[in-house]
């Protein structure tokens, strides 16, 4: 969507975040998320995808992956969550890697609308 009239966009999303709405982008390093994203928009936050956090600490591939992502969110001044948290290993390797907030069953269970 936001390739669609990038400029328009752009220039929408900048309003919002004028007008004090944070911006994340969900589901970050899968899909449709691109690194050039990070320097055309103004986001606030990259959420982490699950797939990765699911894989740590075992899988060493997914591992250096979250590590990069924080890190590369932390250069550029970016917020960073771990979404699909589900044990206390996930959980102390995001900490010891700097990730900003987590979120998953480990957390919290879903909640019931109000």
């Amino acid at each position: 969507m936001l390739l669609d009239d990038p400029e328009g966009n752009r220039k929408t999303l900048e309003a919002l975040t004028a007008m004090g709405v944070r911006l994340a982008i969900d589901d970050f390093g899968t899909g449709y998320s691109s690194l050039s994203y990070l320097r055309r928009f103004p986001f606030d936050t990259l959420k982490i995808d699950c797939s990765f956090i699911r894989d740590i600490p075992n899988e060493t591939e997914a591992a250096n992956l979250v590590s990069a992502i924080i890190s590369i969110a932390g250069v550029l001044g970016l917020k960073t969550v771990a979404e699909g948290v589900e044990n206390q290993e996930q959980l102390d390797y995001l900490i010891t890697h700097g990730c900003d907030l987590a979120q998953g069953f480990y957390i919290a269970k879903p909640m019931p609308q109000v």
